[in-house]
């Protein structure tokens, strides 16, 4: 991706204009196997998760909490928290569509439980093409049949030098630095698509960064809360997690699909013993990361750094640099 596709991207994205879906996103031969639109990824997504819900009523779909942002900003384990919850917790389901259409193979549509329970799934933008950056997953299921009135959006952040460094760590041998931070920078700015198709289709969005989580025991009940679930809430939701807070493993409890082969990465998510903040040193300078970011990236994370803060009512000063719980 050259720095004035970037440009250009970013501008259709900060403007929420429809020009986006006639962008070419052109084959890898790795991850891609053929050039696409972001309309046609849009309308195959469409497609594929038409079929599972075609003869759903609007009482037979659960009501739904899709987290939706850049990847790694603590999403997974977040998954994991929201199923130690008592809820069927689901890894991408509509993301994991989009790949198998990129890579040429028949992705699964989405089997729902009893409607019953709610239902969360994580939805994380990039890293490995820019039809993962800026797919809208709201507008996919909206448009597949999912009601709005069933779904809630949870967007999630994370201060933009550390999680550049977690792309650049996990995926450098993968892409180079150039391209993870262009797809970054995509995901991160996308933002303001995905929200604002969500408000104007009436699906309530709410806000969580991951520096929320240097207090787990105010933040996580705060957004059960604010999301409604609030009874739900024990000290075993972010503690005592053994065997089950391996990410990768059968114990989890994250739902994980079938993904094409190339975007398989062993190790990807680690251990927890519980749901907490880890501060882990930068890789690579300061300096040199924030170079690799612009502005309007970080206004963006900004925003919903307040806006996580005023929505679950906590102390702007303790989350941003309070002591770690």
């Amino acid at each position: 991706m050259s720095q004035n596709l970037m440009t250009r991207i970013a501008d259709l994205i900060l403007a929420d204009n429809d020009a986006i879906y006639s962008e070419k996103l052109n084959s890898d031969g790795k991850y891609q196997n053929a050039e696409l639109t972001l309309q046609q990824f849009t309308d195959q997504c469409i497609a594929t998760l038409s079929k599972g819900f075609a003869k759903m009523r609007e009482s037979d779909f659960p009501e739904a909490f899709i987290a939706w942002g850049k990847c790694r900003v603590g999403s997974t384990a977040l998954t994991n928290l929201f199923g130690m919850a008592g809820l069927d917790a689901y890894y991408q389901p509509v993301k994991t569509v989009l790949r198998h259409i990129a890579y040429g193979s028949v992705g699964e549509p989405w089997s729902l439980p009893n409607p019953v329970s709610p239902v969360f799934a994580k939805e994380m933008a990039g890293p490995y093409l820019l039809a993962e950056c800026l797919y809208n997953p709201i507008e996919i299921l909206l448009k597949s049949g999912y009601p709005a009135k069933k779904l809630k959006l949870i967007i999630v952040d994370r201060e933009p030098v550390r999680s550049l460094d977690s792309w650049i760590n996990k995926w450098s041998s993968k892409l180079d630095i150039e391209r993870l931070a262009l797809n970054y920078s995509s995901s991160a700015l996308n933002a303001v698509r995905v929200e604002s198709y969500a408000v104007r289709n009436g699906v309530d969005t709410l806000y969580y960064v991951y520096e929320a989580s240097k207090q787990p025991d105010v933040a996580i009940p705060a957004l059960f809360q604010a999301l409604g679930i609030g009874q739900r809430f024990t000290n075993d939701v972010i503690d005592n997690w053994g065997a089950r807070g391996a990410l990768n493993s059968e114990h989890a409890k994250v739902r994980f699909p079938v993904e094409p082969p190339p975007f398989v990465v062993p190790g990807l998510h680690g251990t927890e013993e519980r749901y907490v903040y880890k501060e882990r040193e930068l890789l690579r300078a300061s300096a040199d990361l924030a170079a690799l970011i612009p502005q309007m990236v970080t206004d963006v994370y900004e925003r919903h750094f307040a806006l996580c803060c005023q929505t679950l009512g906590l102390d702007e000063q303790s989350v941003r640099v309070g002591e770690l719980a």
